[in-house]
């Protein structure tokens, strides 16, 4: 299953670990081969024992643990805590079993075969469905690490919220287009993660993916409500026919989800068609419309405009939602939303997943070097690693602005030369998803165009690569970045602007949707006029030359994030929004923001 990676990388293994008394039995395997191993340590701490076992076996070896099993044998063992450690100290995908049968060798060389065949060969952990394409999140760590690094009023505040949803037999049901790839599945891998350790009946769907159905909700829903794309294809009968045939499919694949829930969350246009369906089979049902696009309305305010023909195709299913869900943003919400059913709140991202926990030096060189492997298997350069490098990690997508990136690193570079200064390399980093078809295509664009005039010259030094949902690759090279950018021209909330800010990377995007609400401006990053590419150039000038203005932007960013743009302030907003709906509640922005501190909206 492993090769050696490009430059000559650590070798990716994997563990199974029983521990019993004071011995540990630790199987590897390692490609086919699976070693079995038993060692006695003289420390009582079994937990440190395992650990320092595991560090110190990857440093000898050279190998990268990427996930170990332990076998539950030993009840004196918290595996919680251990299973944190793994995951935060040695960045080890963290499992447990309980086996019976067999030998420890035989029970930890099984464990270790079974989490390796749940790894492809770059290391992309399996989504793992049940029943009626539910989603099973990984648990990573146990509570004690999410309690260790927020406010506990905050913690006590959702523990006391998921208290209330259990007592009162709620079950909430997430309904989204796709498992990986993107805001919205990260956010649902995350939120989900952590209810379920409050034991919160949460439970999140995925759509039956269909190619040509996914076409036409991105190019004719999702692009054109942004209004990126001109002139805006209309819905023809036919892709309404395709649109509903699938929902149809859908709707009878999800019967018994939405038979249970209580609460059902509609994520988005895709699954929107589904919500009749939800009021047929369980009129009790609250149900949430959760926007997390950056909803053109001025366009849809004009009914000659193919926007609001498609908006009010979508609206006939959205119109039967309960609440309306946008971020905190006005302008995102049409003018024919009922403003009695609108709450705003931001998208978040998890302090404790791979694409945000701290990493160890050997660690990030690691993927690193798996991020070397990939540009060298596409024809390009690796990162040198003595240059800093610009960094913008976006979907290849109309609306992020990937010209403008490219032509402001020009104009850049013009500067740098004028100066005789040494050039940043600059990064272009994008991740696919099974409902956006654009992306491959877009990719070969920026491809074709750093290899035309004017940005011939500079080809060497840009990167560009599309890869698998590979999170700490993501969290490395952001860390690693000398400066992040956000050059979208229409955007909701964007996340990744808030990962760049708790990294302590200077951030310089446009003023585009919801960011402006993420950015201190001048603080933490800088806001600049969307489109206005020698602005952007201007400040990628100062934060790359003036050592002093870089140092002292990364430390107010370290400072500057707000914790209620992560996964705990999303828990309390979903929770706070089930509950008041189940008991019959008006919900207000006022009491959204007494629970989440939003600190401002547009």
């Amino acid at each position: 299953m492993s090769t050696k990676h490009a430059n000559e990388g650590p070798l990716a293994v994997y563990a199974g670990i029983l521990v019993d008394g004071n011995d540990l039995h630790i199987a590897i395997k390692n490609g086919e081969v699976v070693s079995y191993k038993t060692t006695s340590p003289e420390e009582t701490n079994t937990e440190k024992n395992v650990l320092r076992y595991l560090e110190a076996y990857e440093i000898r070896t050279n190998n990268k643990i990427v996930a170990a099993g332990i076998v539950k044998n030993n009840d004196e063992i918290n595996f919680k805590d251990l299973s944190s450690n793994l995951w935060l100290q040695l960045d080890i995908v963290p499992y447990t079993f309980s086996i019976t049968e067999g030998s420890y060798q035989e029970k930890t060389e099984r464990v270790a075969n079974l989490i390796a065949d749940r790894f492809d060969p770059q290391q992309n952990i399996d989504i793992l469905y049940g029943e009626n394409r539910v989603i099973h999140p990984h648990r990573l760590t146990g509570r004690r690490p999410l309690r260790d690094i927020v406010p506990k009023e905050q913690y006590e505040h959702l523990k006391s919220l998921a208290k209330e949803f259990n007592t009162l037999g709620g079950r909430i049901a997430f309904i989204s287009a796709t498992p990986q790839g993107g805001g919205v599945a990260l956010m649902r891998h995350a939120l989900i993660r952590l209810l379920h350790q409050f034991n919160v009946d949460a439970n999140w769907y995925v759509l039956i993916p269909d190619t040509r159905v996914f076409s036409i909700t991105k190019k004719k829903f999702h692009n054109v409500l942004q209004g990126v794309t001109k002139p805006p294809p209309p819905l023809t009968d036919h892709d309404k026919e395709l649109y509903e045939k699938w929902t149809a499919k859908n709707a009878r694949k999800f019967t018994d989800a939405f038979t249970k829930a209580s609460v059902v969350v509609i994520d988005d246009p895709q699954p929107s068609g589904l919500i009749p369906y939800i009021k047929e089979v369980n009129p009790k049902a609250k149900i949430i419309y959760r926007s997390h696009i950056q909803v053109d309305a001025s366009l849809i305010a004009d009914p000659s405009t193919v926007q609001a023909e498609t908006w009010n195709y979508l609206w006939n299913n959205i119109s039967l939602a309960d609440i309306f869900v946008s971020h905190p943003v006005r302008a995102f919400v049409p003018k024919n939303v009922p403003k009695e059913k609108v709450v705003y709140a931001p998208a978040t991202t998890d302090p404790l997943d791979g694409l945000n926990k701290p990493l160890q030096k050997r660690h990030k060189d690691y993927y690193m070097t798996l991020f070397n492997q990939l540009l060298l298997q596409v024809g390009q350069e690796p990162i040198d690693s003595k240059r800093p490098y610009i960094i913008q990690i976006a979907r290849f997508d109309p609306a992020k602005g990937i010209p403008d990136v490219i032509e402001a690193y020009r104009i850049l570079c013009e500067k740098l030369d004028q100066k005789k200064k040494p050039h940043p390399q600059l990064v272009l980093l994008g991740h696919g998803s099974i409902d956006d078809p654009e992306g491959k295509p877009l990719y070969q664009e920026t491809i074709q165009l750093i290899h035309t005039e004017p940005y011939k010259h500079l080809t060497k030094d840009i990167k560009v690569a599309r890869i698998h949902a590979s999170d700490q690759i993501l969290n490395t090279l952001l860390r690693n970045a000398r400066v992040a950018l956000q050059l979208s021209h229409k955007e909701g909330f964007e996340i990744k602007v808030t990962e760049a800010i708790h990294k302590g990377v200077p951030i310089i995007a446009y003023k585009s949707g919801g960011i402006p609400l993420q950015i201190e401006d001048g603080v933490t990053g800088y806001l600049v006029k969307t489109k206005d590419v020698y602005a952007v150039a201007d400040r990628l000038y100062d934060l790359c030359t003036d050592n002093k203005l870089h140092a002292t932007m990364s430390a107010q960013a370290k400072k500057g994030y707000c914790r209620d743009f992560f996964t705990i302030g999303n828990s309390i907003t979903w929770l706070y929004f089930a509950l008041q709906l189940i008991k019959g509640k008006k919900i207000t922005q006022a009491q959204i923001r007494s629970c989440t501190n939003l600190p401002k909206m547009l």
